[in-house]
């Protein structure tokens, strides 16, 4: 049996690859609404909650879990390192599928912060409204910093995300609630809308939209303020679903 920490589309089409291989999969997602986005197939059992380390090996000695994919979010680095933590103690493989990294690096326009309070901080200093694209939990750094009529957020559209902002303060005419990924004519569209002169975004990836943000950003001359994703050790990484699914039947094969 094979434990999926899956956060990402990328990671449910990874772990639909895999199970269509033949393979048995748990995967997980830490919300309701992730586990309803996991994919239905005969080999893969769906689990829903949060995850400690502990709660992580008590999973893999119970189900005799061989080994551990890590496919959760970039910006998850206490989830993954976690996995990393209940791999090791528990004695089985671990195996990290990341998603590609669009390298923007020395690009005009683009400022990197390696955290939300700095990249808040920095944007406090400066005037004009600020186009939120980096989910509704770390908002808190930007709504205390910020003026609130500076901001607007693009969030997922659920009960509880959109809670979480109404007790951050935030009013529903600061808030887009949709599901993305968007393409580069709706961010052009959304950020038009609110007379956006910054946007924030974290380090994602082309699956996850980020190309057309940035797209979108430099065409109207909107300075883009990116998070830097988190530095992981991670033990074992790929980038594909060949090469992951390689990897992955080369660690199984230890264990026969």
């Amino acid at each position: 049996m094979i434990l999926m920490l899956s956060g990402t589309q990328d990671g449910r089409e990874l772990g639909r690859a895999i199970a269509s291989k033949g393979y048995k999969l748990i995967m997980t997602a830490v919300s309701q609404y992730g586990g309803e986005m996991l994919p239905v197939h005969p080999g893969i059992e769906h689990a829903v909650g949060h995850l400690s380390k502990l709660d992580m090996i008590e999973l893999i000695k119970e189900r005799d879990i061989l080994v551990l994919i890590d496919a959760t979010h970039p910006y998850a680095s206490e989830a993954s390192e976690n996995a990393i933590a209940a791999a090791a103690e528990a004695g089985i493989g671990y195996l990290r599928y990341e998603r590609p990294n669009l390298n923007t690096e020395g690009v005009d326009g683009i400022v990197y912060f390696s955290g939300y309070p700095e990249a808040a901080a920095w944007l406090a200093e400066r005037s004009g409204h600020v186009f939120l694209t980096i989910g509704s939990r770390r908002l808190a750094p930007f709504v205390e910093a910020i003026e609130l009529d500076r901001l607007t957020a693009r969030v997922l559209p659920t009960v509880e995300v959109l809670q979480q902002c109404t007790e951050l303060g935030m009013k529903p005419a600061q808030l887009i609630a949709m599901q993305g990924p968007f393409s580069k004519e709706i961010n052009l569209a959304m950020l038009k809308r609110c007379n956006a002169k910054y946007l924030v975004t974290k380090a994602s990836s082309t699956i996850g939209g980020f190309e057309d943000k940035i797209s979108a950003a430099r065409e109207l001359g909107l300075e883009i303020v990116v998070i830097e994703r988190p530095h992981v050790a991670y033990p074992c990484i790929c980038d594909s679903n060949t090469v992951c699914i390689e990897k992955l039947e080369a660690l199984l094969a230890r264990n026969i």
